[in-house]
């Protein structure tokens, strides 16, 4: 048994790290959430098969509301901390059960599917978790431990996936485990769960996002060990050399991007990730600052820029322009109203500087 666990904890891990993506770390509260739930048990899960021609008595079935808190360590993997409260409605209103689980969670559809920058409108997480129960009529041993492994169906609502709805399937048992009969009592009391709830996602000040953002400053193997070669060079040039070059190349470089343009020489950069022309929420930070420095009513021209290392030249060059676009209607939408955009490739000799939009003036 085990093995068997370790192979499958193993196998979750690889493909974690296989579909990882590096996205903006922030402090401890960030990524958390909380929410609340209510729903009902079956008592046993061969119990709603037994029963299925019963009649129902509302009053003795076993309620339950929970408050859930907890933090998405990353896009896949997520920790909570569940307290459940059970009343009974038999004679009147009592309290029966009180149990307090701390969950693991695997978010599947970035699992297999990746993170794009933002949850899907449907998602599903595998739950499960380790506890305590109390009964509060179960004298001499009112405490078991419990156990509850299931499945979430987030619904994430909203253009900023700050609210979602969830359901989440659960089989619960519960049995302090002193020997293997008692394992098997578990196992044969074992409940079917549902509960129905809702759930808020705190946001961050650093990103503005409710969510993970995926950082757009990450290289890949190539343009690593091209860095790395040009590191290399630098050491081995002599100092006013490097300054000279450095110097002269820039102002060619900056000479050539506003070429034809109305421009006094101020260039702001807003970069994208890759094949990608949404404004990354650090970016738009950036934006809002940037404009402060321009009046509504002067020349502003935005080029858009994409890199000719991947792709063909008409998609790099439809991916440009769609980046000077994305800024330039963040202008329009703040009142600017002389904005021209125009498109080029490889404005710079980074390739991740060039997945950008230059704003010049």
């Amino acid at each position: 048994m085990k093995k068997i666990l370790s192979f499958l904890f193993a196998l979750v891990f690889s493909i974690s790290m296989m579909n990882a993506q590096t996205v903006v770390r922030n402090g401890v509260f960030s990524n958390m959430y909380v929410g609340i739930s209510g729903g009902v048990t079956t008592g046993t899960v061969t119990a709603p098969i037994a029963n299925f021609n019963a009649p129902v008595d509302f009053k003795t079935l076993p309620y339950n509301a929970a408050l859930e808190i907890g933090k998405n360590v990353t896009p896949i993997t997520g920790f909570s901390l569940n307290t459940y409260a059970r009343p009974d409605f038999t004679n009147g209103f009592a309290m029966n059960r009180l149990d307090i689980t701390g969950n693991t969670k695997f978010n599947l559809m970035n699992l297999f599917g990746g993170y794009n920058g933002r949850p899907r409108v449907f998602e599903i997480q595998t739950v499960t978790g380790i506890g305590l129960e109390y009964k509060f009529n179960g004298q001499p041993n009112p405490w078991d431990m419990g156990l509850n492994a299931g499945l979430e169906f987030d619904f994430n609502l909203g253009k900023n996936r700050a609210w979602y709805i969830t359901f989440t399937p659960m089989v619960a048992a519960h049995e302090i485990i002193m020997n293997t009969q008692q394992i098997q009592n578990m196992a044969e009391n074992a409940e079917l769960q549902a509960n129905l709830g809702i759930a808020y996602r705190f946001g961050s000040r650093k990103t503005g996002s409710h969510n993970f953002v995926i950082c757009p400053y990450t290289h890949t193997e190539e343009e690593y060990e091209e860095i790395c070669n040009m590191y290399d060079e630098c050491m081995n040039r002599p100092v006013e050399t490097i300054v000279d070059t450095v110097i002269v190349e820039r102002i060619v470089e900056v000479e050539k991007i506003v070429e034809g343009s109305d421009t006094n020489g101020v260039l702001n950069v807003i970069t994208f990730p890759k094949n990608s022309s949404t404004i990354p929420a650090v970016e738009m930070q950036q934006l809002e600052i940037i404009m402060q420095c321009y009046e509504k009513d002067q020349l502003v021209v935005i080029i858009g820029s994409a890199d000719s290392k991947t792709g063909s030249e008409q998609y790099n060059f439809r991916l440009a322009q769609l980046r000077a676009d994305a800024v330039a209607k963040v202008f329009t939408d703040n009142g600017f109203t002389n904005v021209e955009t125009d498109t080029k490739l490889d404005a710079f000799d980074a390739t991740e500087l060039s997945r950008c939009a230059i704003i010049t003036k």
